[in-house]
């Protein structure tokens, strides 16, 4: 797997104190946490984690830090999670092997770890594979999303555009992709393996559950 799969962690300066829990958490709970090569960005401040090479991108905006952090990435493959996604249950290295599997096999752009959301009713179309893999509509309204996803790294830096947010990408995004470069990507659908540290900026409820039952 190393060959071939990245994990890079994208946080900034204002999140970077979540690094401390969710570094514990991502060791803890995703499977093949250690036999991948990892990678945190922040654009100024220093953060170092054991087992985590440090990206300073020097740049404030989220898709500008994103493009600089990908031309680190060694792999074809990039493994991506935001900083307040803290794991809360097992994702197991079969599970993320399998993924990466079904990536190389079906040449997929994108393979994404997502829990049941009515965003893509309707948008989610059978593979063949087991019953909660699908094929994500080339008009899904979400196909940049950003929740833990395995991404083709030339196909992701294809579709970047500087000086956007990342809920611009996401939104904004997914309909500029959707439009201008045919893709195929495959989502896996599980009850939450996460729950979101932070909320409208705020640091969310889960995230003192989190600490609470983790960190006591």
């Amino acid at each position: 797997m190393k060959n071939d799969l990245s994990v890079l962690v994208l946080s900034c300066d204002k999140y970077s104190h979540l690094l401390k829990y969710f570094t514990v958490l991502f060791d803890k709970y995703w499977g093949p946490a250690h036999d991948c090569e990892k990678y945190i960005t922040t654009e100024t401040s220093p953060v170092d984690f054991k087992g985590y090479n440090h990206i300073i991108t020097n740049e404030q905006n989220w898709t500008n830090s994103l493009m600089i952090a990908l031309e680190q990435i060694k792999t074809p493959y990039v493994f991506i999670i935001l900083d307040d996604i803290f794991l809360i249950r097992e994702m197991p290295y079969n599970t993320i092997q399998n993924g990466l599997n079904i990536v190389k096999q079906e040449n997929l752009d994108k393979y994404t770890f997502h829990y049941p959301h009515e965003v893509f009713n309707g948008m989610l179309h059978p593979t063949g594979y087991t019953n909660n893999i699908y094929k994500v509509d080339q008009n899904s309204g979400y196909t940049m999303t950003t929740q833990m996803s395995i991404w083709n790294v030339d196909f992701i830096k294809k579709c970047l555009l500087t000086n956007e947010s990342p809920w611009q990408f996401e939104i904004e995004g997914s309909t500029r992709v959707n439009q201008t470069i045919p893709h195929k990507i495959f989502m896996e659908v599980n009850e939450a393996y996460h729950v979101e540290a932070m909320t409208r900026g705020q640091l969310s409820v889960f995230y003192y559950d989190v600490l609470n039952k983790e960190f006591k």
